[in-house]
């Protein structure tokens, strides 16, 4: 969660329902609104512990196989159809068990990536002192370096095409 939080004070406010970090308890629906309002941001799920199973609740498994797909599901309202949003983004989550357990197909997984271990260390102590300093120095300060990251691409539209080049020779 900690670790989370640190990803998400790049972007905006990381406190519990502040808006850019979110609970597995939170909808489906609240989820996929969200993903296409941020569109290229991450969306940042904390726990899937507190996933609880309902008739209408989509597991976090499938949640996560929507996300990559960029796009809501359809749905409609009584005067038509209503739109469907879109992005393109990726999803942080954190929990006890990895995303693609709570999937009933092999696309979860192919869609996954699963870190393992302790990001603050095995010591428990330590880990929980660093966990506490990290929670209170983002809840304090959050939210400038995505907009430096933004302003700074923009202040080097001439580079695009060097970078896309480079990300490219990198992803193949």
């Amino acid at each position: 969660s900690s670790t989370l939080r640190l990803a998400a004070s790049t972007w905006g406010d990381p406190t519990d329902g502040a808006g850019v970090f979110h609970s597995w308890a939170d909808t489906a629906v609240h989820v996929e609104r969200y993903a296409g309002a941020v569109h290229s941001l991450p969306v940042i799920i904390d726990d899937n512990k507190a996933f609880r199973k309902t008739p209408h609740s989509i597991t976090p498994g499938d949640l996560g196989y929507l996300c990559s797909q960029g796009r809501g599901r359809g749905g409609g309202t009584i005067e038509g159809t209503a739109q469907t949003v879109t992005w393109r983004t990726v999803m942080l989550s954190s929990g006890e068990a990895p995303l693609a357990r709570f999937g009933r197909d092999a696309g979860v997984y192919a869609r996954t990536l699963h870190v393992r271990g302790r990001p603050l260390g095995n010591d428990d102590a330590r880990g929980r002192q660093l966990s506490d300093w990290v929670c209170s120095v983002v809840e304090q300060s959050h939210g400038h370096a995505g907009e430096r990251f933004v302003r700074w691409l923009v202040d080097n539209q001439p580079r695009w095409p060097s970078m896309v080049t480079r990300w490219r020779e990198l992803s193949a």
